[in-house]
């Protein structure tokens, strides 16, 4: 098995007509992969960024979960509205709100808060509105179109495509075909990046090569583990890690070791996944 595949993940243009399950499923296979699995589902008739993660670097996920979203969608409103009015209602709907999940979703139907940064109107054919969607991890864009549409007569979503998950934009990705090509070709270096990339967001702690062994044995980092700060790059000593925040241990040639929950006293950090196994190069 390639480690490049087996300690990576790509950005798949994910199509229409397919689950993001049955994306997963297909990329790994194309890849030969062990394992594959998604940071963020797509609806079947979505299309756009999906990022599939491979074998060992599937341990990553709880890291990518929560990463806000951007999303260009059509709505079809149900009346001939004016743009005035159109905006008028999107600024209702910017800022935190209140969402309940749709009736077909994976979670309970409970209302919750969610962070909408920004809605823009994009272009406009008669009743079609194309908008930017900015907003937080968990966002159901059909139903805040529908909540919109509530507002001035109705609306439904009529197109939605991805185009940004964290700093992982849409110019990244890489469709189905693509995929098989490189594959075909045995290149796939052009696809598929190292999973140091995938957890960049998190802050970092650089750690000791001696310490390496006792993180991936599960024992919690303690301060004498950490690499010093005039040694190399590190978030530990500059008191801007808050306590309970997911992050990454590195190893001093900028290999991830493990994900950790930050504590701040003499036990720095609590391991919560061992991504490099002992022994085992993340190449």
């Amino acid at each position: 098995m390639n480690k490049l595949i087996q300690n990576g993940f790509l950005i798949l243009d994910k199509p229409k007509k397919m689950t993001s399950r049955e994306a997963c499923v297909k990329v790994g296979k194309i890849l030969c992969a062990k394992k594959a699995g998604n940071s963020g589902t797509l609806d079947p008739n979505a299309t756009g960024a999906l990022l599939i993660c491979f074998d060992n670097a599937t341990k990553i996920m709880p890291a990518l979960q929560n990463l806000d979203k951007e999303y260009v969608a059509v709505a079809h409103m149900h009346r001939d509205v004016n743009n005035n009015e159109i905006e008028s209602a999107i600024k209702k709907f910017t800022g935190t709100i209140v969402q309940t999940p749709p009736v077909r979703s994976a979670v309970a139907r409970r209302p919750r808060k969610r962070k909408i940064y920004s809605i823009e109107i994009l272009d406009r054919r008669e009743r079609d509105v194309k908008l930017k969607i900015k907003c937080q991890a968990g966002t159901y864009i059909r139903k805040l179109i529908s909540d919109i549409g509530n507002e001035i007569g109705g609306a439904h979503m009529k197109e939605l495509r991805r185009i940004k998950v964290g700093d992982f934009s849409i110019e990244q990705a890489h469709t189905i075909d693509e995929i098989k090509h490189a594959a075909e070709k045995g290149d796939i270096k052009k696809i598929i990046l190292p999973i140091e990339i995938a957890v960049s967001h998190l802050k970092k702690i650089i750690i000791k090569d001696g310490a390496v062994k006792s993180v991936c044995n599960g024992r919690p980092l303690r301060r004498n583990d950490i690499l010093g700060e005039k040694d190399n790059e590190c978030d530990a000593s500059s008191n801007n890690i808050k306590a309970g925040e997911l992050i990454s241990l590195l190893t001093p040639d900028k290999k991830l070791v493990a994900l950790a929950r930050f504590v701040g006293n003499k036990t720095v950090a609590r391991i919560e996944r061992v991504i490099k196994i002992s022994g085992e190069e993340n190449a």
